[in-house]
């Protein structure tokens, strides 16, 4: 124990005086305490706190009562001992208070009172305060008994109005995982795209606040722009019909204010930036043409040659164009790409009567399949190679509506249009303060990745991608895969339709993913493999979307569900256990503002056990942190 003063007496002199022998030594050189001193001068160590024990039961009602009750008092005596200070008898009053509303169902006093005390002391509270305060709170809980009702619910028996201010765990019913859609997988750093590109996105997707993977894929599908109807493949070395282009459709389902627009903007950044520099080459090609034009007029007939030709303005993207304007830039241009802030609307044209020829014109241009398109006022038109790919938004509501309309078999909804979609969703995340600065330097490598591959396929005509022989025998390999998941009976009829088109998603995926990688030769089998790996982490996003879209939208139970679990649910920053259907719909929790989709979302949580409905009050079952996923 060291050297320390010990504080006595002084020495008293005859006269009655007392005499202090100076100068007083400092405590490093004071003699140590005779042996035995300390000891006999500190008071006894306190007895060790008792440890938690099994629970006596006297099995009034079985063994399921058994586990129960001593499953409740487990649980009191872990919510006690992790009472942080200045919450320590409070808390052990009403858990106590609690556990003596079960005494009369067979929980012995004397146990539940040792086990309360020990698991007041672990909290720190000194162990007669912790005994004290636990056989006051036990003898409170005798005068209002309670019953287990098979909700879980802690419940006052007749004639009695007190009720105790926590419930328990351990009695409330196990709360159900409410999202049984796909797991969205996270983005597989390092392994799919260039750095060029990642790097771009990740960092953008980041300062963003949003999952990287819709900007990653939005990227790839920009690349599009510069590929279309200059970049094939043929993917099958026996079947030399088979000819895919490199157009993708992509739908990324989000929410509103989700950061739609900028991810547009950024993705297609390199194209219009492209197209810039088209434009003033055909200003320059139109002057020059003005020029030979007057010259060719201003001759005389028989010295004529043949009349200049009006330049065509070369395009690579349209905005919300028309079927008879997306006609036109197809006639005069390998390819396309048409971009949507909101696809709800295009999905609207095609479903109106009088725009049946527009959805079969977008069908044709999935697949190149050479259309004729009448036009009002300037006659028909034919398009011998239309290659069109589409990027846009939508969100989950009117998705919902494509999809059983698609689901329906018969109509609009059977030709397969949607199932063409490549559909890209994330979960929303929490906003940061702290995010990452973009660098100029990873923004410019982007975009000089894609001009690079605007400078190799804008010269030299179209150019066709065939796999290397390691490449071949994986992609057999792959469709065998393909065909047999296809032909399983028990495949649901939706997923069968998605897994038709997914040997020329690969293909295109690979011929996309080979520009990409400025890899023109024979694509190989680690192109390929990328391909395939990106087809798998896509698909958990279709199923997810179309299972929601069939089962019911419950992305406003999901939203509700996670500030449960992790404690959010705030009210005028009031954090709240016990709420109402008004608190709800007035404070818009979870984006829930009607009153008719509060009750469906409470009766689904409820119906989950994730909520206790008492009236008109709902109380939040404690155990929803134990659902590993919402």
């Amino acid at each position: 124990m060291g050297k320390a003063y010990l504080a006595c007496s002084p020495t008293q002199l005859p006269n009655g005086s007392y005499h202090w022998e100076v100068p007083l030594l400092p405590p490093a050189e004071l003699p140590l305490p005779p042996e035995g001193l300390l000891a006999r001068l500190l008071p006894e160590p306190p007895p060790p706190p008792p440890e938690y024990q099994p629970v006596n039961f006297r099995g009034l009602r079985g063994d399921r009562l058994t586990r129960r009750l001593e499953g409740l008092l487990r649980w009191a005596c872990e919510r006690v001992a992790t009472t942080p200070e200045g919450q320590r008898h409070n808390t052990l009053l009403s858990y106590a208070r609690l556990i003596g509303g079960y005494v009369h169902l067979g929980l012995d006093p004397e146990q539940a009172t040792r086990a309360l005390t020990a698991a007041g002391v672990q909290a720190g509270l000194p162990h007669p305060e912790a005994e004290a305060t636990a056989r006051d709170g036990l003898k409170y809980g005798l005068s209002a008994p309670l019953e287990l009702p098979a909700d879980g619910g802690g419940r006052v028996s007749a004639g009695q109005k007190s009720t105790p201010e926590v419930r328990p765990e351990e009695v409330w019913p196990e709360p159900e995982p409410l999202d049984t859609a796909a797991k969205l997988k996270p983005w597989p750093t390092g392994t799919l795209l260039p750095p060029d590109i990642e790097d771009f996105g990740l960092v953008f997707a980041e300062r963003l606040c949003v999952d990287p993977g819709p900007v990653l894929v939005a990227m790839l599908a920009a690349l599009t722009a510069v590929t279309n109807g200059r970049l094939w493949i043929e993917p099958d070395r026996d079947n030399p019909t088979w000819r895919e282009p490199t157009a993708l459709w992509l739908a990324v389902v989000m929410g509103v204010s989700t950061g739609k627009t900028p991810i547009l903007k950024t993705a297609l950044q390199p194209a219009w930036e492209i197209e810039k520099e088209l434009r003033k080459e055909h200003e320059e090609e139109m002057t020059k043409y003005e020029a030979e034009l007057a010259r060719w007029e201003a001759a005389k007939r028989s010295e004529r040659g043949p009349k200049p030709k009006r330049p065509t303005p070369k395009r690579l993207l349209a905005q919300d164009a028309t079927r008879e304007a997306l006609a036109d830039l197809l006639g005069n241009n390998p390819g396309i790409l048409a971009y949507h802030d909101e696809l709800k609307g295009l999905f609207a044209e095609w479903n109106r009567e009088d725009k049946k020829q527009d959805r079969a014109f977008y069908l044709a241009s999935y697949s190149a399949t050479p259309t004729p398109v009448d036009r009002v006022v300037r006659g028909s038109m034919f398009v011998e190679k239309p290659v069109l790919s589409l990027l846009g938004f939508i969100q989950y509501g009117p998705f919902r509506e494509r999809v059983l309309e698609a689901q329906s078999g018969d109509g609009n909804g059977a030709d397969g249009l949607l199932q063409r979609f490549i559909v890209v969703t994330a979960h929303e995340r929490p906003w940061q303060d702290d995010r990452p600065a973009i660098e100029a330097e990873v923004c410019t490598r982007y975009h000089n990745l894609v001009t690079r591959v605007w400078d190799i396929l804008r010269v030299g005509g179209e150019r066709t991608l065939h796999l290397d022989p390691e490449a071949q025998a994986l992609w057999y390999q792959w469709e065998n895969s393909t065909q047999r998941e296809m032909r399983n009976p028990d495949q649901p009829e939706a997923w069968k339709a998605l897994l038709g088109k997914r040997m020329g998603l690969t293909a295109r995926l690979a011929a996309v993913l080979a520009a990409a990688w400025e890899e023109y030769g024979p694509v190989s089998a680690t192109t390929l493999k990328r391909a395939i790996a990106l087809v798998r982490w896509l698909e958990p996003h279709a199923r997810r979307i179309w299972h929601r879209a069939l089962s019911g939208n419950d992305e406003p139970i999901v939203k509700l569900a996670r500030k449960l679990q992790s404690g959010m649910l705030e009210v005028a920053g009031k954090r709240l256990e016990v709420f109402t259907e008004r608190d709800i719909t007035r404070n818009q929790v979870g984006g829930i503002a009607l009153v008719g989709e509060a009750r469906r979302v409470l009766a689904a949580l409820v119906e989950a056990g994730w909520l206790i409905q008492d009236g008109k009050t709902y109380r939040i079952n404690p155990r929803v942190k134990e659902v590993g996923s919402v």
